[in-house]
């Protein structure tokens, strides 16, 4: 599953404009951050609910900006939480990786 789904950010471009999508990649960074230390301190907490919280947040965002790895991983654990089972630590390690290489791509895109 690709990292980065430009046909999404420019679907996204033509309706909003790019400079709001600037501005919703900016906030994302800066929001994602946050919420993948709160799901981790959530995990290491054994705080089921905290990690569910955490992990929709991030999914609907990463879906909305065209990040579907991402997406997908936060979905997996989501879908667990709702359950009432934790994440395992590889999921929520993988969740850490992946932000870093959407990160990265965002980086990467002309601005």
């Amino acid at each position: 599953m690709m990292t980065l789904d430009d046909a999404v950010l420019r679907e996204l471009e033509q309706v909003l404009g790019h400079a709001i999508v600037q501005e919703l990649i900016a906030s994302f960074i800066s929001d994602a951050g946050a919420l993948v230390v709160a799901l981790r301190v959530a995990h290491d907490a054994a705080d089921v609910q905290g990690e569910l919280h955490a992990t929709h947040t991030l999914k609907s965002t990463a879906e909305t900006l065209g990040a579907p790895a991402l997406a997908a991983l936060c979905a997996e654990v989501e879908a667990q939480g709702r359950a009432g089972a934790l994440a395992s630590t590889a999921q929520v390690e993988r969740i850490e990786a992946e932000l870093v290489k959407v990160h990265a791509a965002f980086a990467a895109r002309p601005r």
